[in-house]
């Protein structure tokens, strides 16, 4: 029977299947005796024996043991999910696991790599949102200069419309002249509509400056 593995480095470990008393149901060639606990009481100490088979019948883990040639294993064990006294073993040399354990070095400068781009991003980050607040403080500013420059400007302009319409009426009750009367109402229309746009003007920078009020009032 072959077993596959996701990594090549392990290719020589061993595979076996025995029961919750220790029997084989599928035996990795360096096991020689038919009862996998019995095995381990052939070449380790009989200290830890029931230790030992009590952690690989009742829980996943690892331990080390000896093989038959006094070699330290390394051996995972695992319940199967769907029964209650199968055990899977996986055992290699730990001399092989030996040459896997992690490069400190190389961790260490992956490690530093990634700190330093990390504080990169950020670096750019913070540049990038300081110079969105800056852009966003000069739009503010240039909203603000807007609204201050439309305030001013239609207060320069509405009062000397109300004087001209304030004269216009003033013409408009001492003339009985037709022609004059007619070029009077002229003035006073196009002077009111004027003054309307002016008004329209007034109120959105009222708005924008937050300083436009409501005032409740009954219509028809």
């Amino acid at each position: 029977r072959s077993w596959a593995f996701p990594l090549n480095r392990y290719k020589n470990a061993q595979i076996s299947l025995i029961d919750f008393d220790g029997d084989y149901i599928i035996k990795g060639k360096s096991f020689k005796n038919t009862n996998f606990f019995e095995f381990y009481k052939s070449y380790n100490s009989a200290d830890y024996t029931l230790q030992f088979e009590a952690d690989i019948t009742k829980a996943n883990g690892t331990a080390i043991m000896k093989n038959s040639h006094n070699q330290d294993w390394l051996v995972a064990h695992a319940m199967v999910n769907y029964t209650d006294d199968w055990i899977i073993l996986a055992a290699m040399p730990t001399t092989e696991i030996e040459g896997f354990e992690t490069n400190w070095i190389t961790t260490l400068l992956i490690s530093f790599g990634i700190m330093l781009l990390l504080g990169f991003n950020i670096l750019m980050l913070m540049t990038f949102n300081r110079q969105l607040s800056l852009t966003a403080a000069a739009a503010d500013a240039a909203n603000k200069a807007k609204s201050n420059f439309l305030s001013v400007m239609s207060h320069d302009i509405r009062t000397p419309i109300n004087a001209v319409l304030g004269l216009d009426e003033m013409v408009l009750r001492e003339t009985d002249d037709a022609n004059i009367r007619s070029y009077a109402s002229d003035i006073q229309s196009s002077g009111k509509m004027l003054l309307a746009l002016i008004n329209d003007i007034l109120d959105f920078s009222k708005i924008e400056a937050g300083k436009m009020e409501i005032v409740p009032a009954d219509y028809d």
